[in-house]
């Protein structure tokens, strides 16, 4: 079985190609973001507080967005988001 084979479909690229410009945009911002934490003259542990708290928010936008946009109450992805 060929793992590359779901790049076949143009749909499936596009999801692909969409996924990989995000990951490496979050991580483009993580080191961004670290770096002018640095620059400011912060310590470690400033540092790890603003990493963490970046993540903090990461979740708190895309937790309610994905219970938001689930389709079904029924679907296994809305278990979760049930009251």
């Amino acid at each position: 079985m060929n793992p590359l084979r779901p790049l076949t479909i143009p749909t499936y690229r596009t999801l692909f190609a969409a996924m990989v410009l995000t990951i490496f945009a979050q991580g483009a911002w993580a080191l961004y973001l670290a770096m002018q934490t640095l620059d400011l003259g912060a310590t470690p542990a400033t540092l790890s507080g603003v990493v963490a708290w970046s993540g903090i928010g990461l979740l708190a936008g895309s937790l309610p967005a994905g219970c938001s946009l689930t389709g079904s109450p029924t679907s296994p992805s809305s278990w979760a988001c049930s009251p």
